[in-house]
């Protein structure tokens, strides 16, 4: 019997002590990785969480809460959209997205004494109940300035996400639309383009599409100052934002290929580019599309076992939302101030043209 064993043996239930005498670190040390999992960085926070997995050890969060004359439960609210003419988050091919968002909440709130609820929040109503049951809220998806004030007025801690970058005033982790729009012209630039055109749509509705076609604009204007060249003006072509948007948009971007107007694409997301690239195909451009750069935006997990290779952004949404489950407990914990609100941008990554096939399993 080995000595972590013994421990186990002797001393019966394994408790925030054992974990600490094991970890080397005091008991309060151990109390603030699982209660707040920011405040505790570095060489202590692996040696408890190692001594945690070594020993068995899983904080009693009923327990916990009860002490804290809590809930123990922290709300991840989502805000249908049901009325909107177009919303990201009704469209099947997003489904992987949300995935990934609970995944990183659930793998920061794991070591936690917290525990993850779901909620849906149609109405102010429906809003207040969720905060009644819970000690904080993770709000998915605010792009509504009626959203965010609806959240603040509660007076509970909370943490908005992810197109939140213009709420000023709100504890937010938001990511940054302008800056993703930038990496999108630095892709196409760098693949040789100079006369590039922008697929969006809806901009005037949907802060986000607004925000990277300004990043996509400002880049071209600052290439176009730095170049020897004449200011470069990138052609933005409106189209309904989805794949049957791109689609219907390919004929416009036909024509421009082919008079040479047009030298690389961007599109406002993934799945408009991938309805515009099988557009091309059908308008008889399967030869000059791979000559081509094209760049999206979301990064869907799915756009390289496609015949047509492009770039795209990808913000990250595990760590996003991982990252704002860390700034809820902060608050929960009492180590970050609430009187000045959390303002934090999680920036966006360009991912590179994959130009190599994936082998699918099974295939010879």
């Amino acid at each position: 019997m080995n000595d972590n064993k013994k421990e186990r043996t002797a001393r019966g239930a394994i408790t925030r002590d054992t974990v600490a005498r094991l970890a080397g670190v005091s008991s309060a040390t151990v109390s603030r990785v699982f209660n707040d999992s920011g405040s505790v960085a570095g060489e202590r926070r692996r040696a408890v969480l190692e001594a945690a997995e070594t020993l068995g050890y899983r904080p009693n969060k009923s327990a916990s809460a009860l002490r804290r004359n809590g809930t123990g439960i922290i709300t991840f609210v989502e805000f249908p959209k049901p009325s909107r003419k177009y919303y990201w988050g009704l469209l099947p091919d997003f489904s992987w997205f949300y995935g990934e968002i609970v995944k990183g909440i659930q793998a920061c709130l794991a070591p936690t004494m917290y525990q993850l609820n779901m909620a849906s929040a149609s109405s102010a109503a429906a809003l207040k109940a969720a905060a009644a049951e819970s000690d904080g809220l993770i709000c998915f998806d605010i792009d509504m300035l009626e959203e965010a004030e609806m959240v603040r007025s509660l007076g509970v801690p909370y943490i908005i996400a992810h197109h939140t970058r213009t709420f000023s005033g709100c504890n937010r982790c938001s990511t940054d639309n302008r800056i993703g729009g930038r990496l999108q012209a630095e892709q196409l630039y760098a693949a040789g383009a100079r006369n590039p055109l922008y697929v969006t749509g809806l901009t005037s509705e949907v802060e986000p599409h607004a925000e990277r076609l300004q990043g996509f604009e400002e880049y071209w204007a600052e290439a176009g100052i730095n170049s020897e060249t004449s200011p470069i003006s990138p052609q933005i072509l409106e189209a309904a934002p989805g794949g049957r948007g791109g689609y219907d948009a390919a004929k416009t971007a036909a024509e421009k290929i082919r008079s040479g107007t047009c030298d690389g694409i961007a599109a406002v997301n993934d799945v408009t580019l991938i309805g515009l690239l099988n557009g091309l195909a059908a308008q008889g451009l399967e030869q000059q599309i791979p000559r081509l750069p094209f760049c999206g935006y979301d990064a869907v997990p799915f756009r390289n076992l496609l015949p047509y290779r492009f770039a795209s952004i990808d913000i990250q949404p595990g760590k996003l939302y991982y990252r704002a489950a860390e700034l809820l407990l902060s608050q929960l914990s009492g180590s970050r101030l609430t009187r000045t609100p959390i303002e934090e941008i999680f920036s966006p990554l360009a991912v590179p043209v994959i130009s190599e096939q994936p082998q699918l399993p099974g295939a010879g």
